[in-house]
């Protein structure tokens, strides 16, 4: 039988994607979505044309959530839906670098929150006040369930190149999967942070879309954004201690949790 093309017919069932003139439709998923991950700046005047590093390591709790981020989908007289499963208990760790001209400041950094991540900073540091923006990759590991339909929608295109249905060659099969594997992600943001003498409060927000393979094509699914409040004590020139709040939401749901990190200065 000739390639078929997608007839509007096709396009009838939602959500899915297509191969041929099959559907195949995705309809009990689950996966495991992680944080957006956290950046910020130096949290310190730095004095113009230096550069310092930074080594972080923090523990963060949240709610664990089984969150809904589609539903409404149906096989056999049976209702199923999407979920992230997102939150818990987890460990992340990162190392930046900062380099400041004179007033502005540069930096990258790479860390590991359920999966690595690296990007690249940009932002005004003063004597009280900094600001700015970062651009990354997250690289995260992922834990998909999921049940596929495929069903034969009978439409095909005839030896005349018309588009023709036969009754027959209609009928679905459903098979389950379970995995884990990596999904890259950009991720992007903003900083801000206040600091007098040996305190600072900074806050972050973060965002990112995962990307998750399902038979080879990616499934649209919605994004999440965490925000980070932290305050923090500059204990020697080389260490400082902080504690913060998380605030992640997605799709209409709010995930709360609290984190609390050490970091060495190398400068």
């Amino acid at each position: 039988m000739p390639r078929i093309g997608f007839p509007f017919a096709c396009l009838l069932f939602i959500p899915f994607f297509l191969i041929g003139c099959s559907v195949t439709r995705v309809y009990d998923f689950s996966m495991t979505a992680s944080e957006a991950p956290e950046v910020h700046g130096a949290n310190a005047e730095h004095k113009p044309h230096s550069f310092s590093w930074r080594f972080s390591g923090k523990v963060n709790k949240s709610v664990h959530e089984n969150v809904v981020i589609r539903e409404g989908l149906y096989s056999n007289g049976k209702e199923y839906e999407w979920h992230y499963e997102i939150g818990g208990n987890d460990f992340s760790g990162k190392a930046d670098w900062f380099y400041k001209s004179r007033h502005f400041m540069i930096g990258s950094g790479i860390g590991y929150k359920d999966g690595l991540y690296h990007h690249g900073t940009v932002g005004v540091n003063t004597s009280h006040m900094e600001l700015g923006a970062f651009l990354g990759l997250f690289h995260q590991y992922s834990d998909l369930e999921y049940t596929l339909e495929n069903c034969e929608t009978g439409w095909y295109e005839d030896e005349y190149d018309q588009l023709s249905y036969d009754p027959v060659r209609t009928g679905c099969n459903s098979s389950s999967d379970h995995h884990y594997r990596f999904n890259t992600s950009p991720f992007m943001g903003a900083f801000w942070a206040l600091y007098f003498s040996k305190f600072y409060l900074n806050y972050n927000v973060s965002f990112y879309t995962p990307e998750p393979n399902v038979e080879g094509e990616s499934l649209n699914v919605p994004s999440i954004t965490s925000n980070y409040l932290n305050v923090g004590y500059r204990i020697t020139r080389w260490l400082d201690y902080s504690i913060g709040a998380i605030l992640t939401a997605t799709d209409g749901n709010l995930i709360w949790g609290v984190s609390s990190g050490i970091s060495f200065y190398l400068n």
